[in-house]
């Protein structure tokens, strides 16, 4: 079973269309049983929604953005 570590990061993931069918069954399965998780997937795509509307010149590089993750799985 998917761990909420494990959730958020395929959250991230199912947003950029990187999840393979059985990793959406198990997040599916995981949200249904996690209110916090499932919380965090809603606040995901309102956030994603918004950055999507940013103009560029405001957005991160791919290499910041990376660096920011692993400094949140660091702290998880």
């Amino acid at each position: 079973m998917m761990n909420c570590k494990e959730a958020t990061r395929a959250i991230e993931k199912k947003a950029e269309g990187k999840l393979s069918f059985w990793q959406r069954v198990q997040l599916n399965v995981h949200l249904v049983m996690c209110k916090p998780c499932w919380r965090f997937k809603a606040h995901w795509n309102i956030i994603s929604l918004f950055l999507e509307k940013t103009p560029a010149k405001h957005k991160l590089s791919n290499s910041d953005k990376n660096l920011i993750l692993n400094k949140i799985d660091d702290e998880i």
